[in-house]
C-alpha cells in the first residue's frame, strides 16, 4: 500500500490513519463505550431477573387466593356485595400482573438490543485494532516497528 504525501505528513506530526501512527483515541473510546454497554446489560439482566420471580410469586398468589375465593362463592358462605369487591380486587391485580409482565418483556427487547450493540462495538472494535496492526513496506524496512 503506497502512502500519499498527506499520509506522510500525519506520520510526520505523530497522527497517521495507519499502524503505528494511528491514535489509540478511538479504540479507547470504544472500549469505554463496551464497557458501559455491558454495564447496562448486567443492570437489566439483574432487573429481569428480579421481575420475573415477583410475577412468579403474584401468579402464585393470584391461584391460591382464587381457589380459596371459588370455594367459599360455591359454599356460598360470601355475599354478592363481598364477592364483587373481591372480584374487582382480582380484576386490579391481574391487570397490574399484566402491566409486569409488559415491563419485563421490554426489559427482555431492551436485552436485545443491548447485546446486538454490545456485538457491533466488538466487531467496531476488532476492526480497529486491525488499522492498527497494518505495517507498511516502509515502516519495516526503516525498523519503525
Amino acid at each position: 500500500m503506497k502512502m500519499t504525501i498527506g499520509e506522510k505528513i500525519k506520520r510526520f506530526f505523530g497522527s497517521g490513519d495507519f499502524g503505528l501512527y494511528r491514535s489509540p483515541e478511538k479504540a479507547n473510546n470504544i472500549n469505554t463505550s463496551m464497557i458501559s454497554t455491558e454495564m447496562e446489560v448486567l443492570g437489566n439482566m439483574f432487573k429481569r431477573s428480579g421481575l420475573a420471580e415477583e410475577i412468579a410469586n403474584e401468579k402464585i398468589a393470584l391461584k391460591k387466593d382464587f381457589a380459596e375465593f371459588h370455594e367459599k362463592f360455591i359454599k356460598k358462605e360470601l355475599k354478592t356485595d363481598e364477592a364483587e369487591k373481591i372480584n374487582n380486587q382480582f380484576t386490579l391485580r391481574i391487570e397490574n400482573l399484566q402491566e409486569k409482565m409488559n415491563d419485563l418483556q421490554g426489559i427482555k427487547n431492551d436485552l436485545k438490543d443491548l447485546r446486538n450493540k454490545k456485538e457491533n462495538q466488538k466487531n467496531e472494535f476488532e476492526n480497529e485494532m486491525q488499522l492498527h496492526k497494518v505495517r507498511f513496506d516502509e515502516d519495516l524496512l526503516k525498523g519503525r516497528f
